[in-house]
């Protein structure tokens, strides 16, 4: 009987679209600031971006979408959806916009978290830069 309980447990608990970790999901503000890969493969010290414009805010959804500034991205070349393994972030459902058909989107599809705390995110984009995001309020 105690096999068949957790046997049940183990079946409901792979059916369910939660995403851990669960301080991931949610809106995330650009703290402007980035690091970058150099040519040894050190990372720079963290720099502040010096911008007119408002760089968009970041989201993950509980159903694993990717929404900027709380809607798909309007980019040429960009992920809608995401799956989290370990630290790592899977992205997928790579849209590429008709009027962009010049463009090259040799995107890469992993994400790494370097840090997450209640407050604060880093990502590693691609292993060559790392933004910083701040838990909107």
């Amino acid at each position: 009987m105690k096999t068949i309980l957790i046997m049940m447990m183990a079946l409901l608990g792979a059916c369910t679209n939660s995403v851990e970790p669960k301080e991931l999901i949610g809106k995330w503000d650009n703290s402007y600031e980035i690091r970058t890969k150099e040519e040894s493969g050190e990372w720079t010290e963290w720099t502040t971006i010096n911008t007119f414009a408002a760089l968009p805010s970041l989201e993950f959804t509980n159903n694993g979408k990717i929404l900027w500034d709380g809607k798909p991205s309007e980019a040429c070349c960009t992920f809608n959806a995401f799956e989290l393994k370990g630290d790592t972030l899977k992205l997928s459902e790579l849209v590429v916009k008709e009027e962009c058909e010049l463009v090259n989107c040799a995107l890469c599809d992993t994400w790494t978290i370097v840090a997450l705390t209640d407050k604060q995110l880093e990502l590693n984009i691609c292993d060559n830069s790392m933004v910083r995001y701040n838990k909107a309020k």
